[in-house]
């Protein structure tokens, strides 16, 4: 459920696609661009069907590993698609990031992604927390100059709380 249905994969020259089924309506990222902030209702119901997709394919042992805004379609109907497996892998698969290589969006990395550590589901998890914070005040929890002290605060800071920029927004107790 709510993935974009994947055909058939095959490798050439050692790049790797996928034929995948067409989903008729528009990105996450260009609602967002177009609308601004989703209303708090709007949001969790997109977090909710995203949540549905990775429940299901973590259950099958997969890891998407770039969740985001961009890889995530919605449909004439409204319902919500994750697409772009293009570097998930299957949680017993060996890592795909060289030590020093980036994999993934900076701004959705989970801590471990960050570290290099090994990946399960929850740093998509994770990747799908950082997109709820976007959905809900356009901004990310960790707004840096440089991508570099981004991955840095993935680690080591604590996120602006979201009431911050959404009084509408109660506070974590």
């Amino acid at each position: 459920p709510n993935i974009v249905p994947i055909y058939s994969a095959a490798e050439r020259d050692t790049v790797v696609y996928f034929t995948m089924g067409y989903v008729h309506g528009q990105s996450l990222a260009e609602r967002l661009q177009r609308d601004g902030v989703l209303p708090v209702e709007a949001a969790l119901a997109v977090t909710r069907q995203l949540a549905l997709a990775l429940e299901a394919a973590h259950a099958a042992g997969g890891v998407h590993r770039d969740i985001k805004a961009e890889n995530v379609l919605l449909d004439e109907t409204g319902r919500v698609l994750v697409t772009d497996f293009g570097i998930a892998r299957l949680s017993e698969a060996q890592p795909l990031t060289a030590t020093g290589t980036v994999l993934g969006t900076v701004q959705y990395m989970s801590p471990e992604q960050v570290t290099g550590d090994s990946l399960d589901g929850r740093s998509d998890l994770y990747a799908l927390g950082i997109l709820l914070y976007h959905l809900l005040t356009h901004l990310f929890p960790f707004e840096r100059a440089m991508s570099s002290a981004v991955l840095v605060a993935h680690v080591n800071s604590a996120p602006t709380p979201m009431h911050t920029y959404r009084p509408d927004i109660p506070p974590v107790s």
